[in-house]
């Protein structure tokens, strides 16, 4: 079978549609991943600046993050803190009995 001129002009403008296709997405992603590192940056700049203690979990209640007025209340710094269960960092007393409450 033989090509024609044509045909190779087809080959190459679909192969060039693809590899800008691909740069493109390829692009975006790289946007999207600076954008997400630059949203993390600035929410963990607010985190540690708020003056009260913040303690912050994943969904499985293990600790992802403490500022330095909760690490100092707890007695636990971020390192050693970080993926261990909000339970074992964290108890709430109530006021009146001083007994522990259960954390929902």
């Amino acid at each position: 079978m033989r090509w024609s001129v044509a045909d190779d002009l087809l080959r190459l403008a679909i192969f060039m549609i693809g590899a800008i296709f691909v740069s493109s997405v390829t692009l975006a992603r790289r946007q999207a991943e600076a954008a997400t590192l630059e949203a993390e940056k600035q929410l963990t700049i607010t985190l540690k600046s708020i003056g009260d203690a913040v303690i912050t979990t994943d969904a499985g209640g293990r600790i992802t993050f403490m500022n330095s007025l909760a690490q100092s209340l707890t007695g636990w710094p971020q390192h050693e803190a970080s993926g261990r269960e909000i339970e074992e960092i964290f108890r709430i007393m109530d006021a009146e009995t001083r007994c522990e409450s259960r954390q929902s």
